[in-house]
């Protein structure tokens, strides 16, 4: 079988990298509908992300939906896509997560969805241990002896022998076990079913019934969990209340991951010692919001999964799976529509 492939790419991208989707196969008919997404949504590019080449001329973004076979599409398409793309049968997202298909009907039809789980690996990871290091070594104590010009000399917390609770244990919650645990740490996981065999890094998996157990056995607890219906605020008043006093939350999943209202009581009143957020219910977070001002948070505006390696890494993987869907071939972070992830 030697029909054509239409290939619709509206993820912004080098030339280059367009040229190595081209490529992969003379089956492949890759067309860059990247600009004129942009034009329909008004919205900005990650960070470093490469600008979008000038549309070539007379291009149209219906045509484009129109032939479509496959998508590369970036956190947004088109709420009808669904319907200006007849002959759409592969979503590869450059996200970890489809949520952005939510409302697009595309979630009840048998068009095969993949991400790009598992180029967000490294990032995340370093993010994660940025935090953990933040809060060990009270650099905003650090930071502020500085800037007041104090000499201020004190005992700093070693990371050898505290305790991670990782929840979720995918690609991201292993590596980040595999690096914690290099550290000297102790590695709780929760993940949705427990192991036959044991899991490399991990001391001990748990069940999401067992949340409890980590929560209040971890120093540190990270976050790394899909959005599903089972994870929407599985962090909430009681999760927190069962956490140390002196413990750290990390969310590098979703901000709806934990009821953020709640958060701000246990901040402010002590339940935990700190937050590490990346990730909120509403972005950007609204200049109301009391997480601003409290000092034991630390936080940054969705960028834990952002790296100059990003867009290398989730073309490489597009190519994999595009030189799989032409062989029939299973496809690489296939969705199991019936988890959502």
């Amino acid at each position: 079988m030697n029909d054509v492939v239409h290939v619709l790419v509206v993820s912004s991208v080098t030339p280059a990298l367009l040229q190595q989707m081209r490529s992969v196969s003379t089956r492949l008919l890759v067309e860059d509908g990247a600009a004129l997404l942009l034009n329909v949504f008004g919205a900005a590019l990650r960070p470093g992300q490469a600008p979008p080449q000038p549309p070539a001329e007379g291009s149209d973004l219906d045509e484009m939906l129109a032939q479509a076979e496959v998508i590369l599409a970036p956190r947004r398409l088109p709420g009808d896509t669904l319907q200006r793309a007849p002959h759409l049968k592969w979503i590869q997202a450059t996200s970890a997560g489809i949520d952005f298909l939510d409302n697009t009907g595309i979630l009840e039809t048998d068009i095969v969805l993949t991400t790009a789980s598992g180029i967000h690996v490294v990032p995340m990871t370093e993010y994660v241990v940025t935090a953990i290091l933040y809060f060990t070594k009270e650099v905003s104590r650090l930071m502020e002896n500085k800037n007041s010009k104090s000499w201020d000399r004190f005992n700093l917390r070693e990371l050898k022998g505290q305790t991670i609770g990782v929840i979720g244990l995918g690609n991201i919650g292993m590596e980040i076990a595999r690096v914690t645990k290099a550290l000297g740490m102790n590695v709780l996981g929760v993940r949705r079913s427990k192991p036959s065999v044991p899991v490399p890094f991990v001391d001990a998996v748990y069940r999401p019934s067992d949340l409890g157990t980590v929560l209040k056995a971890s120093d540190f607890v990270a976050l790394a969990v899909p959005i599903t219906p089972e994870t929407k605020h599985m962090i909430g008043e009681v999760q927190l209340r069962e956490m140390r006093p002196n413990s750290v939350l990390i969310n590098i999943s979703r901000g709806s991951v934990v009821d953020e209202a709640a958060l701000v009581v246990a901040l402010k009143e002590g339940w935990i010692g700190g937050a590490a957020l990346d990730v909120f219910e509403a972005e950007p977070l609204s200049l109301g919001s009391e997480l601003w001002d409290l000092p034991n948070v630390f936080m940054t505006p969705h960028i834990s999964a952002l790296s100059d390696q990003y867009d290398d890494r989730a073309a490489g993987l597009f190519c994999e799976n595009l030189r799989r869907y032409l062989a029939g071939d299973q496809l690489i972070n296939q969705v199991d529509k019936s988890k959502g992830y």
